[in-house]
Order: C-alpha cells, then sequence, then structure tokens
C-alpha cells in the first residue's frame, strides 16, 4: 500500500464549484488519501454543498476531516489543514480548480523519489 496523502481544500463562497472540485479528488487514481475540508465562514451555500457530497467522501477516503468555522482567511485555514493533516504528503487545492485525475498519484511519486 502506498504511504496517505492528506488533501487540503481550502473553501469560501465557491458553492458554484466545490462539488466539482472535491469530486476532481474523488477521482484520483491514487488511493490513500486523506480529505480536508475548511470551509472558511462562507457567506453562500457551500456548506451545504459540502454536506450533499459527505457520505461520498466518507465511502472513498481513508480519512475525511470536515471543519465549517467562521472566516479567519486563507492563511489560518491553510496552517489549520496542515496541523490537521496525519500525511508528511499534502497537496493543497483551492476550492475552484479541478486536479488531473493522476495530480496526487504524480505528486506523491516525485516527494518520495525526492525526499530532500
Amino acid at each position: 500500500m502506498s504511504a496517505l496523502v492528506s488533501v487540503i481544500v481550502p473553501a469560501y463562497n465557491h458553492q458554484n464549484y466545490v462539488q466539482e472540485t472535491i469530486q476532481s479528488i474523488v477521482d484520483q487514481t491514487f488511493q490513500a488519501i486523506e480529505l480536508i475540508v475548511i470551509n472558511d465562514g462562507s457567506k453562500d451555500n457551500t456548506h451545504q454543498k459540502i454536506e450533499e457530497i459527505r457520505e461520498l467522501c466518507e465511502q472513498r477516503f481513508v480519512s475525511f476531516k470536515y471543519i465549517n468555522k467562521e472566516n479567519e482567511g486563507v492563511v489560518k485555514t491553510l496552517n489549520m489543514g496542515v496541523k490537521l493533516a496525519e500525511s508528511p504528503y499534502v497537496y493543497i487545492i483551492a476550492s475552484d480548480d479541478l486536479a488531473e485525475q493522476d495530480a496526487v498519484e504524480i505528486l506523491y511519486e516525485f516527494l518520495s523519489e525526492h525526499s530532500e
């Protein structure tokens, strides 16, 4: 089994995109993924959109963590995500971006071969 990779998705007011972003992580060729999604106090329906796919995330990922918190900005949100990560391998993706299907696998292979 491969080592775990922690994927962190900081989300803020991306109700129209966050499900597609998470789906792009669900569709990864790499299997050993911990998904950490942090909603940084969105004023739109981002929280509801994440909750709609919670069950899929809980089934697909080794671990799924979802934090719905007050707005503190992207830096504090990312620091929280890194602290929650259980892997030294971290992939950060904005909640309005899409990952290629092999993005996490490529990251893992490169970092495991180039630890420096």
